[in-house]
């Protein structure tokens, strides 16, 4: 679970991106608060994105907080720090046969 949720937070914040598409399940769903309006992304969108941002160090500090752990279940708090706002990831994971992969994010900004 760790290696997964390490992976993941590197790809997002430093463009470490190697690996990416195994960490994350094929039904993968992300959501995303923009003001009012909820933009909703699938795996393959997600990984274009990241791999479009491959080796760029992200202005921010991060950190991560295991809220819930079921049998194969975990709920994650992410969250990222930049200079003006925070980003916070809620990234669900399951244990599948391959391992822990992300199966859900839903993403939050605030001042």
């Amino acid at each position: 679970m760790k290696f997964c949720i390490n992976a993941f937070i590197d790809a997002d914040t430093r463009g470490l991106c190697d690996g990416l598409a195994d960490i994350i399940a094929d039904h993968a769903k992300f959501d995303m608060m923009c003001g009012n309006q909820m933009i909703t992304v699938n795996k393959k969108q997600v990984i274009n994105h990241m791999e479009h941002l491959r080796g760029v160090q992200q202005n921010c500090t991060s950190k991560y907080t295991v809220l819930e752990t079921l049998d194969k279940f975990t709920l994650i708090k992410v969250e990222m720090q930049y200079p003006t706002f925070t980003r916070i990831n809620y990234v669900t994971m399951n244990e599948c046969r391959e391992g822990w992969k992300v199966s859900n994010v839903t993403s939050v900004f605030t001042n």
